[in-house]
């Protein structure tokens, strides 16, 4: 009987020391340094990649030193959950554990990208297509979705104009549907508290929105901006065709060379505001929060008309005839851009 009792103790004794071990194996497999001492990498796991995949692209990298060891400390966490994928910013340094923490948790690098006021749609697209944020031809094809543009609260056409321009951190691969909820919902931010002025001014959201991306092309003067928003709220108020030469070059498209002419301006598009009445059908770039505010929130000034000064900023006049004489004093210094508008009321 002592015997056996000594036996039983035996095992129990070695089954102890069994479990001590392999806790003990399995903590020091996790603290250990992934790889050897070096410079961080940015690693890309792709797509249905497995952990054998992910432990051999790790290790071709150079983040983890031996494959098969980062393999067993991610067998031996199996149940913290599956990998995913994405783009890593990842060091040799850090533990088995925290870069399967990464891994696990889609701790993805994430890029700044600058989308700048006045950007249209597709210059918007092909700036997050160039980081690979998103596939081109699949944006272009969601950012004309009528379900998906009305689940954003959009009544409209398109995204143009409501994707804000901001500086985002984006990782790869994120998609243009997470991708335009994210700044749509940034646009929404920004109008919240400029809706009850265009209330006040008469004007739905899609018209101020429109308004604001003509005052974005016109001016980068912020203290311009309400003047700009004044002249053609002026306009409007009167009937007088808008002669704005930004939508004009919107409608052109691809065909507009960079330089506008008379020709131009007499081809009969749906934005060409000097043939056709009031605002176009919709924004032609994405407005900042600056010519937001001040398509709401215009100047009290009678301004009619404005001209380029050549200096980036604008000379305003009241009268047809104090605009003519601006328009020839700046033209007469070597001035080649254009006066807007140009006509007189009701030409």
């Amino acid at each position: 009987m002592r015997r056996l009792l000594r036996v039983i103790l035996g095992l129990v004794l070695l089954a102890v020391l069994a479990v001590g071990g392999y806790w003990a194996g399995k903590d020091w497999l996790l603290a250990r340094p992934a790889g050897a001492p070096g410079p961080g990498r940015v690693v890309e796991i792709p797509k249905g990649a497995g952990l054998n995949r992910a432990a051999q692209v790790l290790a071709q990298a150079g983040v983890v030193e031996q494959a098969q060891l980062f393999l067993l400390a991610g067998f031996l966490t199996r149940e913290q959950g599956s990998i995913k994928a994405g783009e890593y910013e990842l060091s040799p340094a850090m533990s088995n554990a925290t870069v399967l923490e990464h891994l696990r948790h889609g701790r993805v690098k994430l890029h700044a990208i600058l989308l700048p006021e006045g950007f249209t749609l597709d210059q918007i697209l092909l700036r997050l297509a160039s980081f690979r944020v998103l596939e081109l031809e699949a944006a272009l094809g969601l950012a004309r979705d009528a379900q998906f543009i009305a689940s954003l609260g959009i009544q409209g056409p398109g995204l143009e104009g409501f994707l804000f321009p901001d500086t985002y951190r984006l990782p790869r691969q994120y998609g243009a549907r997470a991708a335009f909820t994210a700044m749509v919902r940034r646009f929404e931010k920004a109008w919240r508290p400029l809706a009850p002025a265009a209330q006040a001014h008469k004007l739905t959201r899609w018209q101020a929105v429109t308004l604001a991306s003509i005052i974005e092309k016109e001016t980068s003067l912020d203290r311009e901006r309400p003047l700009v928003s004044a002249v053609y709220h002026n306009r409007l108020q009167r009937g007088m065709p808008l002669q704005a030469d930004p939508t004009v070059i919107y409608g052109l498209g691809p065909q507009f060379d960079g330089n506008l002419t008379r020709a131009h301006l007499e081809q009969d598009t749906p934005y060409n505001t000097y043939l056709r009445p009031g605002l176009p059908p919709g924004p032609i770039c994405s407005p900042g929060q600056a010519s937001l505010q001040a398509a709401v929130q215009p100047a009290a000034a009678p301004y009619l008309y404005f001209v380029a000064k050549g200096d980036g900023s604008h000379a305003f006049n009241v009268t047809y005839e104090a605009h003519k004489k601006a328009v020839n004093l700046f033209q007469r210094r070597g001035n080649k851009r254009r006066a807007a508008p140009a006509q007189p009321p009701g030409s």
